[in-house]
This record gives structure tokens, sequence and C-alpha cells, in this order.
């Protein structure tokens, strides 16, 4: 799941390179993006996110988890 979403991450952002805990707004996340990122994840998952989703869940590790449904304590604890 985290490698899926570094390419998708690495081809929305046009970036070479993308790590687990890169946060998605930090290294260039737009509006556009946003929505692109939606359409792909809707794609590629079959999972629906909401903007609020993507500001909790706004690194790959965060949303790899969140896809799976396996989160750690810690994870549940992030503030945003």
């Amino acid at each position: 799941t985290e490698a899926v979403l570094c390419g998708i991450w690495q081809e929305l952002l046009g970036l070479e390179k993308v790590g687990v805990n890169d946060n998605f707004f930090e290294i260039g996340g737009d509006s556009i993006s946003i929505i692109r990122l939606f359409q792909r994840l809707n794609k590629h998952f079959g999972k629906i996110m909401n903007v609020s989703d993507l500001f909790k869940h706004n690194s790959i590790q965060l949303q790899a988890a969140a896809i799976t449904g396996k989160f750690t304590p810690e994870d549940q604890q992030i503030e945003v």
C-alpha cells in the first residue's frame, strides 16, 4: 500500500522520491493535487477520502494505515 501511494504522490507532485513520513502539503500538495489524489485513491484502492481525512492522514504512512485499517495506538493519537 505504501509503495503504491509513493508512486501516486511522486507522479502527482512531480517528485523523484517521497518518504513515507513526508507531509503532502509541505512537499507541494495543493487543491488541484488533492482532487487528483482522491481520484487515484478511489481507482487503486476503492477508498473515498475527504479533505478532512487528508489533513488527518497527511503522510503516506498514515494514508496507508487509513486505507488498510491498520492503525497503531500512536497513529490514533496524532493531532492535526
